[in-house]
């Protein structure tokens, strides 16, 4: 894969922000990436946020969701321009995280020979620092059928135990 560019939250791209929004759409329209790879942050859609959201301001609560909410509809819309121009886009997010259920990302979902699969990451290294296995479940979407054949192992491990190769108790 050619090497790209990386448009993160921690680098200062925030799409809730407009000329943000501006930049990056810019930016991904002179250079045409092959492939547009979104993991946006889990925080306002993971399902535990809800046990926090009782002990944060309810205006703090209702601002993290729209501008949540915000970078996922431009997301969204790259993802469709990235499928119309025949490339190749990749969505990652926690397999019971609320973004799902977003019109932006549905629409996404309804787009010809696009399609979600489901892996747990213990299968691909995920690990705690003393090497047992994370099993945390991850949903990807995608318009590319050989990704998504590639990011779906599952665990079939009982009990807790995991079934990779190194075997080890969930964590």
């Amino acid at each position: 894969i050619i090497p790209g560019f990386a448009l993160d939250l921690r680098n200062g791209w925030d799409f809730s922000v407009e000329s943000k929004r501006k930049e990056a759409r810019a930016k991904f329209d002179k250079e045409k990436p092959m492939f547009l790879i979104g993991c946006p942050p889990c925080t306002a859609f993971c399902s535990w946020q809800s046990l926090s959201e009782q002990r944060t301001p309810k205006e703090v609560v209702e601002e993290e969701k729209r501008a949540a909410k915000e970078h996922m509809k431009f997301v969204c819309e790259l993802y469709v321009a990235q499928h119309q121009a025949g490339r190749y886009f990749i969505h990652e997010h926690p397999e019971h995280a609320t973004s799902w259920n977003l019109d932006c990302v549905a629409q996404v979902q309804r787009l010809q020979h696009v399609s979600t699969t489901v892996c747990d990451q213990c299968q691909y290294g995920q690990e705690t620092d003393e090497g047992e296995p994370i099993k945390k479940g991850t949903k990807w979407l995608s318009n590319s059928a050989y990704v998504l054949k590639a990011l779906s192992q599952r665990c079939s491990g009982r009990e807790g135990r995991c079934s990779r190769e190194a075997g080890g108790k969930h964590k």
